[in-house]
């Protein structure tokens, strides 16, 4: 199943749309003051076979926002970074 991360300061979530995400992001860094945010899409594992459910990001290229001055928020993509997985 495919799903889309997204972080934002110390918040962190999933959800099943790119769109989605992105609105959480933006609504965290507005009502946080929270100047980035990434979303990424990745693969929900079940974890049926391990006992360890989890994500594995799809190793796409990434979404990051950032906060300007006024409050505008822009979004631009970004290769893929091994580190970020919510």
């Amino acid at each position: 199943m495919i799903v889309w991360l997204w972080a934002a300061g110390s918040a962190v979530g999933v959800t099943d749309d790119h769109a989605n995400a992105r609105r959480a992001a933006v609504f965290f860094m507005r009502s946080a003051g929270t100047d980035a945010a990434v979303v990424e899409q990745a693969y929900f594992i079940s974890g049926a076979r391990s006992l360890g459910a989890g994500y594995e990001r799809d190793g796409a290229a990434r979404w990051v926002a950032r906060r300007h001055p006024g409050g505008r928020i822009s979004w631009q993509m970004r290769p893929p970074d091994p580190g970020l997985a919510a």
